[in-house]
C-alpha cells in the first residue's frame, strides 16, 4: 500500500521543530490536587522575530534548533504533593525535563485565585544528525503568575516569565529571556482544554549577537485521575 505523500514532510517538520527549545505544557490556573495525577498532552511552538531569524541565517550554531519553525509534541505528567505544590515530568519534542510549581491560594471561593511560582528545566538533544549543528540545549524557565479557577469551568492565568537557554554547554551560545504569558482554559471537573501564549525578549551572547522577541504558543488537553 503506498504511503501518503505528505507523511515524509510531516515527519521532517516534527523532527525539525522538536530540536528547538520551547516551553512545555500550559501553566494552568491550579496545581494538581494533593495525591492525584494530571496528564497533559498537546503541542507547543517557537516563533522568533526577524532579528533572531536573521542571526540564525548567518550563524550555523543558531540555525539548527534555535529558530524552530513548527509544532513540537508536548507531554506533562504532574503529581500533587500538597494543596500548594506539585511536581512534573515533561517531554517536549526531542527534549525532556522536570518542573516544580508552588501555588498558594490568595482568594478562596467559587473563583479561587492562586499565586504561581516555580522552575522548570528542559534538556533537548539535536536529532538532525548534522555534526556541525547544535547537539544540546538546556532551557531554564521560571514563572511568576496569578491564576483564577472559576469552579473548574473557566480558567485564566497570566504573569511574567524569565529564564535562560544554554546551547552546547556554558561555552556555546546562550540567551537571557524575560517576558509575559497569558492563558485560558475551559472544561468540566477533570477534563480541560488549555491554551497559552508567551511573549519573551531574548538577548543572545557567547559569540552570537542577537536580540529580539519570541512568541511561544502552547496547547494541551489535561486529564486528572
Amino acid at each position: 500500500m503506498p504511503r501518503p505523500g505528505w507523511a515524509p514532510s510531516l515527519l521532517v517538520a516534527l523532527v525539525t521543530a522538536s530540536c528547538a527549545p520551547t516551553v512545555a505544557a500550559p501553566l494552568g490556573a491550579s496545581v494538581a490536587p494533593e495525591g492525584r495525577f494530571e496528564l497533559a498532552a498537546g503541542a507547543s511552538g517557537r516563533l522568533p522575530g526577524r532579528r533572531i531569524r536573521e542571526a540564525a541565517a548567518s550563524d550555523a550554531r543558531m540555525a539548527n534548533g534555535v529558530v524552530g519553525g513548527g509544532p513540537a509534541p508536548v507531554l506533562a505528567i504532574r503529581h500533587g504533593l500538597s494543596r500548594r505544590v506539585d511536581v512534573s515530568l515533561l517531554v517536549v519534542g526531542a527534549g525532556a525535563g522536570a518542573e516544580v510549581r508552588f501555588a498558594p491560594v490568595l482568594v478562596e471561593g467559587p473563583a479561587r485565585m492562586r499565586l504561581f511560582t516555580g522552575v522548570r528545566g528542559l534538556v533537548a538533544v539535536d536529532a538532525s544528525g548534522d555534526s556541525d549543528g547544535l547537539r544540546t540545549r538546556v532551557v531554564l524557565d521560571a514563572p511568576l503568575a496569578v491564576g483564577i479557577d472559576a469552579s473548574s469551568l473557566l480558567l485564566v492565568w497570566g504573569g511574567l516569565r524569565g529564564g535562560t537557554i544554554l546551547v552546547d554547554g556554558p561555552r556555546g551560545p546562550r540567551a537571557w529571556r524575560g517576558g509575559a504569558l497569558l492563558g485560558f482554559g475551559t472544561g468540566l471537573r477533570d477534563v480541560h482544554a488549555l491554551a497559552e501564549l508567551g511573549a519573551t525578549f531574548e538577548s543572545w551572547h557567547g559569540g552570537v549577537g542577537a536580540a529580539g522577541l519570541v512568541l511561544e504558543p502552547a496547547f494541551a488537553i489535561r486529564l486528572r485521575f
